[in-house]
């Protein structure tokens, strides 16, 4: 068991390397690109809040700060902005790598399930156009922090059901916190991840005939 598990932990990280890489050949044009649309009401115009820890405050604790309340993401670019300044190649690569690491957690996410096709399946999702605004415009840092986070939070809650295997097994509670952590950040970096649940409840209710 152990020596399976390390061998699926060795090619989950080949694979996400090699879609990362992937990622970067299909977003190379868009790295050296401005703030385009919100980009500037998220970055130029909250430079002010990225400048001290008494903006990190206000990003956190004061609703109304940035145009929407996702306050992981604002960490994010606070992060930026202390180490780059309003330069916009690293934001960009960071939001390429975010989308290569989404993409090894997603067919990591179908191996668990034991679903077929698991390497087409995370290919498509790299290299599928609907995916561009998220990954090219800065802004849209929010859809790839909250989708690698409910990925993970995913992973985990199958890890704490046994891979979702059914049968008369305790739940494994280390694996279900770090889900709830995950879940919380998911949220926090972007509302949309309040679905989580109800997707988890569907794929239990899949894979073992019941809710667990």
């Amino acid at each position: 068991m152990n020596a399976g598990l390390s061998r699926l932990t060795s090619s989950f990280w080949f694979v996400t390397a090699g879609l990362t890489l992937l990622s970067l050949v299909i977003y190379w044009p868009c790295l050296n690109g401005p703030f385009l649309f919100d980009d500037n009401e998220w970055i130029v115009e909250l430079e002010w809040a990225y400048q001290s820890l008494e903006g990190l405050r206000r990003l956190w604790l004061e609703p109304g700060t940035s145009q929407q309340y996702y306050p992981l993401t604002a960490t994010t670019f606070w992060i930026d902005h202390q180490l780059w300044g309003l330069n916009t190649l690293p934001y960009h690569i960071e939001n390429v790598l975010l989308h290569g690491f989404c993409g090894g957690l997603f067919w990591r996410l179908l191996k668990q399930l034991q679903v077929r096709g698991a390497g087409l399946a995370a290919l498509l999702f790299i290299t599928h156009p609907m995916m561009v605004e998220s990954v090219a415009f800065i802004t849209e840092r929010r859809n790839v922090l909250c989708q690698a986070l409910m990925l993970g939070a995913c992973l985990a809650s199958g890890r704490s059901l046994h891979r979702w295997s059914g049968g008369a097994a305790p739940r494994v509670w280390s694996w279900y916190w770090l889900a709830l952590i995950l879940f919380i950040a998911a949220v926090l970096a972007k509302i949309t991840a309040f679905v989580f649940p109800a997707a988890v409840l569907v794929i239990t209710w899949w894979k073992t005939g019941g809710i667990q």
